[in-house]
């Protein structure tokens, strides 16, 4: 067979600049990337005739890098190595996989070889792919995995799952880790794209959602493709989501009971850890929900076309073809929400941060929450508009209630750290009395656009959930003198809680504005 070379994505870091125990934030401008690293080497795989029937399976992404996947390093051999592996496609064999009776299936060799724990490995020993794992039902220990959390752990023994130690990196080997069982590292965490869910051994069926949109049930369809996304899905965290909208996660109706109805729901679910309901479990070919794991999915039906999918509890019913899964067939797997590049620059769906295309989520505040902040004879209040664009606006107003004009400053900032920091700015302005000349009044906004926000900066690596959740505070003084510098100001006001600082990049921001939906209400937008 003949051998080809992969695309390389190549990715940069956004250094701080650091003073005097403080770490302010450069101001950016634009998107993209600041430096290009050096080329790394390309790995040779095999292409095989499934990738030109397009049969294939589903990458497995690394949560810490998305740009990196599970591939058959060299092209799939028996007792060769896994490695991650910068530059995979969705078309190449060697790094895609099949999952079914929990092993997992290199398509590079038409599912001859498997993912094969070594029954007696030691900790932090490399996985190889073995021919033994080719038919599951049979198979020795170690070629079964279970995914939960985002995690694959090994049917077999449980106290080692799929993991690197160190990066995650192009060209880290991938190990059995007792340390990933109960980590969550993104070392040991991995996503599942677009895969179409499938009775085991039953071509052409595959889980669907009609018109998927918020409340869809999930049924039976035999007339899926790969290229359909309401027949698609990803799973992320444990998460599973649908390829028409990110933002429509599969969950129980009504919480997870005997009988419930599976669907969609609309934002029901946040991208944190803590959102159980949301969680499912696949294990021995089931799909269990992991907070109850008694729960299992399948349709009551059987194998009909439009069957609803259902929880149900028990033994799967004699002759029922829908209690077990597997997953041999994928969607596209770039340029889509939560998934890499195409061309590592520009995506289908959504903007480009840390080589993923992520869709854009947007947060408005309003500090303080109710009523103004209060210094004196000035008053005023703060409307903190962020998004994961890495853009953001502050909105302010400030009123002076006395005779003389006075100088204020007014600061947020979040309570939550990034790298030892917390992210904030400041304003200072001039309002005017009742014996001076000028308005009482001081409207003003700021903004910029700060890439750090997104993740692009490989040393700090913040991240949007930090933003998404923080709580926020502000504070206000007035002063008949222009009073301190921002960063000192921030402190000033009793903003700092830590020993570092962000300052928010002040800037051009870009597809965002302001909007106001209600009298009473204001928001921050941002677009693709």
């Amino acid at each position: 067979m003949p051998r080809v070379a992969l695309v390389t994505v190549r990715r940069s870091s956004l250094t701080p600049t650091i003073a005097a125990g403080l770490v302010v934030l450069s101001v950016a401008n634009g998107c993209g990337y600041d430096a290009i690293a050096p080329e790394e080497p390309a790995a040779e795989t095999n292409v095989s005739t499934l990738a030109t029937a397009g049969m294939h399976g589903f990458m497995i992404v690394s949560e810490a890098d998305p740009t990196l996947a599970l591939n058959a390093y060299g092209g799939a051999v028996a007792n060769g190595p896994v490695k991650l592996y910068r530059g995979c496609t969705w078309d190449n064999p060697a790094c895609t996989w099949t999952y079914r009776h929990g092993a997992l299936l290199s398509d590079d060799t038409n599912n001859a070889l498997g993912i094969r724990l070594a029954a007696s490995a030691p900790d932090n020993d490399p996985l190889i792919l073995s021919g033994s794992c080719a038919v599951p039902l049979t198979a020795p220990a170690g070629c079964k995995w279970y995914y939960r959390d985002g995690r694959f752990i090994n049917e077999d023994n449980h106290d080692f799952a799929i993991g690197v130690t160190d990066g995650p990196s192009h060209g880290s080997v991938v190990k059995g880790r007792d340390a990933c069982t109960s980590s969550t590292s993104a070392k040991c965490r991995w996503s599942i794209q677009s895969a179409m869910i499938t009775p085991s051994r039953q071509s052409g069926w595959a889980m669907r959602a009609v018109a998927a949109t918020d409340r869809t049930r999930l049924t039976l369809s035999d007339s899926c493709s790969r290229t359909n996304p309401e027949c698609t899905f990803t799973f992320r965290k444990g998460q599973i989501v649908s390829d028409v909208d990110p933002t429509l996660f599969v969950m129980a109706s009504e919480g997870p009971h005997n009988g419930a109805w599976v669907r969609l729901f609309k934002d029901a679910c946040n991208d944190f850890d803590d959102d159980l309901n949301c969680k499912w479990m696949w294990k021995s070919s089931k799909l269990y929900h992991q907070d109850h794991p008694e729960y299992a999915l399948l349709a009551v039906d059987g194998l009909v076309n439009g069957a609803p999918l259902t929880l149900r509890t028990g033994d799967c019913p004699s002759g029922n073809k829908t209690c077990v899964y597997e997953a041999s067939v994928a969607g596209p797997q770039c340029g889509h929400h939560y998934q890499g590049s195409c061309d590592g620059v520009t995506c289908e769906e959504g903007f480009l941060a840390r080589g993923l295309c992520l869709p854009v989520h947007n947060r408005t505040i309003r500090c303080p929450a109710s009523g103004d902040l209060v210094a004196g004879d000035v008053s005023g209040n703060l409307y903190i508009g962020i998004s994961n664009t890495g853009n953001w606006s502050v909105k302010g107003h400030a009123h002076d209630t006395g005779l003389f004009g006075m100088n204020y400053t007014m600061g947020f900032t979040f309570d939550w750290s990034v790298a030892g920091g917390q992210f904030g700015q400041v304003h200072s302005g001039v309002v005017h009395g009742t014996l001076d000349i000028g308005s009482r009044d001081d409207n003003f906004e700021i903004g910029g656009k700060d890439t750090r926000i997104t993740g692009t900066d490989g040393n700090l690596v913040p991240n949007w959930e930090t933003f998404a959740r923080s709580p926020v505070r502000c504070n206000m003084r007035s002063s008949v003198n222009p009073w301190l510098v921002a960063e000192a100001a921030l402190i000033g006001l009793g903003l700092v809680t830590g020993a570092g600082l962000f300052l928010l990049g002040i800037g051009q921001s870009d597809h965002c504005e302001w909007q106001r939906p209600t009298d009473n209400r204001i928001d921050y937008v941002c677009s693709e």
